[in-house]
């Protein structure tokens, strides 16, 4: 699981470095930050407006 889950994040590096160097290249560094930042923000939205912000405990599992 530990390797699976490594693989796939040093995998997704240069999937990034690549857009990213193109915004910093065209817009300048601050730009390019900001959009960053504002990227990161967004990747835990999904949390926000989900119900998970609302749980206390986990669901049971049903039998099948």
């Amino acid at each position: 699981m530990t390797a699976a889950f490594l693989r796939v994040c040093f995998e997704a590096v240069p999937l990034g470095a690549l857009p990213g160097g193109a915004l910093g290249a065209g817009w300048g560094m601050r730009p390019a930050l900001v959009v960053t930042a504002l990227g990161t923000w967004s990747a835990a939205l999904f949390v926000v407006g989900s119900p998970l912000r609302t749980m206390r405990d986990l669901p049971s599992s049903q039998p099948g």
